[in-house]
């Protein structure tokens, strides 16, 4: 009761604004942020999402009309609203009405009617196609409106307005990202069997459309916003990401010379989009499908890792994620090569969006400029460790090809196999680093990459870097260990006897 009263006598002493700057650093110091996964110590606990209850979310945006908003899909007016914090696009709120537990989406994205049909209607198609079912989490599954039977209403605003089913879960930031990058690979593989003739709606340009990320933007205004004074407060960062952005232009165009594979992919599937079981950590849901659409399908892998580029030590990160991705998730040796530029072009995507944005007056380019020097860092991160990152990937996705070249061998025998191997994987990728400019020595032995695959990975010509490992000698008849060994006993050998051979990049 005292803590009721002080906090409205708080609340009336102050401004809107102080208070929600005043709540904002209480939770700040209830919710402490996530640390960093690495692989001596494990997973962190997953983190879940702060609840606020207020009355204003935003300057502009009132609580009624989120209970406006529901009223078309519920008749409750005793429902509970509960906002929550972060997201950039969209206004969330949690409801509860009568026992059960939704998720109130009200979009702020200047009216993209069809483009929040696409959204559904990929969604609808995946689940009638038994799409979903072969995931092991969760979908948003929305519901019908109660009058017209449509998963989305228009507001008064002309934005649109759904209800969606809670997924239980909290999220994992940079908890164990293997686990993240399993689910990514599985979305990636159910989503390139959706037959896109049935999806109505109008996707979302594509990416390298990189212009168009914005319905208002283009070449010639998102170079003069950016050279305009909005952006002095972040120049620095503003002019290091244009030099970025020249060699994103030109893969751009490398890219479509080459007809890189295209597929619906998700667009937005970094790990804030992403749910876990706060026990196991394993992911219960993949969120947010606004951005879906059919483009470059080696996008989606270049999006998450987007996000771990900006951590303070990111390539433990990237590498456990792509462990996970390349457990289903497949790639040819150009979209390997391109992932990089692919990620800066994620970055180089959401600056043009938040500019468009803001020439819009849908939001103040504040959004860009408090990013601005992450950005920044990200896209010389990358560059900085391009070959590091390629060469990671190539061996991964190789091991995987391997194994599933192991008929007859049980699933737990593979599963050993690779957890005995990736260590001499990491020290291969190290190894070509270490070695990268310097004059190396070719050594002619059998290696993984002389046998070229569908993708084309390496040839017998390539240059070599020894790597110590018995796992990587293919002389038997599953291609690794001695020939006429049992697989499991061989892995076991290989634990304890060092040979050279090599892998080939």
């Amino acid at each position: 009761l005292a803590a009721r009263q002080a906090s409205l006598a708080l609340s009336l002493a102050l401004s809107q604004a102080a208070y929600m700057l005043l709540l904002s650093s209480v939770l700040s110091l209830t919710y402490a942020p996530t640390s960093v996964w690495s692989p001596s110590r494990g997973p962190p606990a997953i983190v879940r999402q702060p609840l606020v209850r207020m009355d204003v979310m935003e300057e502009g945006f009132s609580l009624e009309a989120a209970k406006q908003a529901l009223s078309y899909f519920v008749d409750d007016p005793a429902a509970v609203i509960t906002p929550t914090q972060g997201g950039v696009n969209n206004y969330v709120l949690y409801v509860d009405t009568k026992g059960e537990h939704y998720v109130l989406r009200m979009y702020n994205n200047g009216g993209e009617t069809e483009r929040v049909r696409y959204e559904h209607s990929v969604l609808e198609q995946m689940e009638k196609a038994g799409l979903t079912a072969q995931l092991p989490y969760k979908l948003p599954k929305y519901l019908p409106s109660l009058d017209t039977g449509s998963t989305m209403v228009e507001m008064p605003d002309g934005n649109q307005a759904c209800l969606c089913e809670l997924i239980p879960g909290g999220l994992p930031k940079t908890a164990d990202p293997k686990i993240l990058g399993r689910a990514v690979g599985k979305l990636m593989v159910a989503m390139g069997q959706l037959d896109l003739s049935k999806v109505e709606g109008e996707e979302c340009d594509h990416y390298y459309e990189i212009y168009s990320a914005h319905p208002v933007t283009n070449r010639k205004n998102f170079y003069e916003y950016a050279a305009g004074p909005d952006l002095d407060v972040c120049r620095d960062a503003i002019n290091t990401m244009v030099e970025e952005f020249k060699a994103c232009d030109a893969f751009i165009e490398r890219g479509l010379q080459k007809g890189l594979p295209k597929q619906c992919i998700h667009g937005d599937l970094h790990y804030d989009n992403v749910l876990c079981d706060e026990s196991t950590g394993e992911v219960t849901g993949l969120l947010d499908f606004e951005f879906c659409g059919e483009d470059w399908r080696a996008i989606e892998l270049a999006v998450c890792l987007s996000k771990y580029v900006g951590e303070e030590d990111p390539f433990p990160l990237v590498e456990s994620f792509i462990d996970g991705f390349c457990e289903s998730g497949r790639l040819t040796a150009d979209e390997i090569e391109g992932i990089p530029d692919m990620i800066n072009m994620r970055v180089m995507s959401n600056t043009i969006y938040f500019v468009g944005r803001a020439i819009a007056k849908e939001d103040t380019i504040k959004s860009l400029t408090k990013r601005a020097d992450t950005y920044a860092q990200r896209m010389v991160w990358v560059r900085d460790n391009r070959e590091k990152v390629v060469e990671c990937i190539k061996a991964r996705m190789l091991l995987e090809k391997r194994v599933e070249q192991m008929v007859g061998v049980e699933k737990k025998d593979k599963d050993r196999l690779i957890e005995s191997v990736q260590d001499h994987v990491a020290t291969a990728v190290q190894a070509k680093v270490l070695h990268a400019g310097q004059q190396v020595e070719p050594v002619k032995t059998s290696s993984l990459y002389q046998q070229r695959g569908p993708a084309g990975f390496g040839s017998a010509q390539s240059e070599t870097i020894a790597v110590s490992t018995t796992l990587f000698q293919p002389r038997g008849p599953v291609g690794f260990g001695p020939a006429k060994s049992d697989t499991a006993a061989a892995a076991a050998a290989a634990a304890t006897t060092t040979t050279t051979t090599t892998i080939t990049t």
